[in-house]
């Protein structure tokens, strides 16, 4: 569990969960497998916890990671599907079918929020790390080009383009979330004082 505050992202605190293993080739990957889903599925079934599912952008049917996250989020309620490394799947979006996929090609939720990117990356032996934010907002910026001005999608669509769009959505989310979590503290606070008061 990591605590993040920045000034560069929504201050939260993450849970990175280990991937899912869908195949294990002897007992003890196998074991391993089982230990994970168990160990993931804790995570997941808390009502307090919101779902980050990121799959490669591709065919939404094959989404395996948010049937997942679907079997104990039916509603969708705490789920935010990212779909990750949206410069490989540049070539398979025309003008005709850009906004369909970006729906989710009829196989997503129309509530489920989604959104698409591409992130920093680099290759082995480079150290970038450094540079993350500016690579971050270029790389955010070349998936808006390339969908909104090459691919023509919809101006309905442009909120879920790129890094910055997501950066904010979660941003509001989490603002959202802690309004919703202090009424209820506040009123046990209150109760708790009114019940002193009576006893003193």
């Amino acid at each position: 569990s990591v605590r993040l505050e920045s000034a560069n992202c929504a201050d939260m605190g993450v849970v990175d969960l280990p991937g899912f293993r869908s195949y294990g080739a002897d007992d003890g990957a196998r074991k391993l497998g089982d230990d994970i889903e168990k160990l993931n599925e804790r995570y997941m079934q808390d009502s307090k916890n919101v779902m980050i599912c990121v799959e490669e952008a591709g065919d939404s049917s094959t989404y395996a990671i948010l049937g997942k996250c679907k079997k104990v989020d039916p509603a969708g309620r705490r789920t935010i599907l990212v779909r990750n490394k949206l410069d490989k799947y540049y070539q398979d979006l025309t003008p005709a079918n850009v906004d369909t996929w970006l729906d989710g090609d009829g196989n997503l939720p129309k509530a489920l929020p989604k959104f698409c990117m591409t992130l920093p990356f680099w290759r082995e032996g480079e150290d970038k790390s450094g540079q993350i934010q500016q690579m971050r907002k270029a790389l955010a910026e070349q998936d808006q080009q390339k969908l909104q001005q090459e691919k023509k999608c919809s101006r309905s669509h442009y909120d879920q383009i790129g890094f910055q769009k997501f950066q904010v959505y979660m941003e509001n989310r989490t603002e959202q979330m802690y309004g919703e979590a202090v009424g209820p503290v506040l009123a046990k606070i209150t109760e708790a004082k009114k019940a002193n008061e009576r006893i003193i």
